[in-house]
């Protein structure tokens, strides 16, 4: 044979409506022709999960499966048909790129326009400070707004309070280097968006959650802290980072390892750089996939709530 077998040539083999020669012939061109032979093999999938066992399909089953790949005109033998013609869509092709950039304008200009994107940039007041405190290297007094891109630093024997309205506290120990990195209102969501890096020392960060769209993230030089609600004690060293939860919870995650928990009440967690092999709560615990062979970085421990 040198065409394709079509839908109902293949329905009618099925269900022996041909002679054993025409069968034969058809089964050796299926032997050689792959195209046929897949589609062969769907169609009678299709037939015999509507039938029991091998009984052979009723004339409406026929009927129905015949329909059926009519109406999606499933034969090779068919051209492809199309709502626009060859030559137009030759002609009209090179326009399509420039269609598409258009269209992508278009959404954004629309979602820009209400104000999908637009944010507003925030600032931490500075409430209470006493000692040497430097932002950006000028003496607290002197400033009284921090912003985006500014840093904190807090001296021996000195500290600093930091505040957005009634939303946050950010209480800054002796010998703290402080950053903040995004400080910004979502306009159309009304969500404030904080984000802090602590290089060094302690701090207290109280905020609060209930009514108001807050997101924050503190960042050290050895994990990330996601907020989910709370009152911590955040202590940073060369080669740790401890934290203690007093009120809510928060979402820990290693840079080292990407070990992740959320934490406790009255949990000292610390936090290690990855550089010695400690293991989470006094006893090691086996990784598997991509963290195999890698030590636990994050241990905890029981504690009465205290600020450490």
């Amino acid at each position: 044979m040198k065409r394709h077998l079509s839908i109902h040539d293949m329905v009618g083999l099925l269900s022996g409506e041909y002679d054993d020669a025409k069968q034969t012939r058809m089964m050796n061109h299926m032997r050689a022709c792959k195209s046929c032979a897949v589609r062969y093999r769907c169609v009678q999938i299709i037939m015999y999960s509507t039938v029991s066992g091998d009984l052979a399909p009723s004339a409406g089953v026929r009927e129905r499966i015949l329909d059926f790949f009519d109406r999606f005109n499933a034969s090779p033998n068919k051209r492809e048909k199309t709502f626009i013609p060859y030559n137009l869509r030759k002609r009209y092709a090179a326009f399509v790129p420039a269609v598409t950039v258009a269209a992508v304008f278009a959404v954004l200009f629309f979602l820009f326009e209400y104000n999908a994107f637009k944010t507003k940039d925030l600032h931490l007041r500075v409430l209470e400070h006493s000692g040497s405190v430097d932002i950006n290297q000028d003496r607290a007094g002197l400033v009284t707004l921090v912003d985006a891109g500014d840093t904190v630093q807090v001296f021996r024997d000195s500290s600093a309070l930091l505040g957005f309205d009634d939303i946050m506290n950010i209480d800054l120990a002796d010998n703290t280097a402080f950053r903040i990195v995004r400080a910004e209102k979502i306009e159309r969501t009304d969500a404030f968006q904080f984000r802090f890096y602590v290089e060094k020392g302690r701090i207290v960060s109280e905020s609060k959650h209930a009514d108001v769209n807050l997101d924050y993230i503190y960042e050290t030089p050895h994990c990330l802290i996601y907020s989910i609600g709370t009152r911590f004690n955040l202590n940073v060293s060369e080669r740790q980072t401890e934290i203690v939860v007093f009120d809510g919870a928060v979402r820990l995650k290693s840079k080292y390892n990407s070990e992740e928990l959320v934490t406790q009440k009255n949990i000292r967690y610390t936090v290690f750089s990855g550089k010695s092999n400690l293991s989470r709560g006094g006893n090691s615990s086996k990784r598997t996939g991509d963290h195999a062979g890698m030590p636990d970085t994050i241990k905890k421990e029981k504690i009465e709530i205290q600020r450490i």
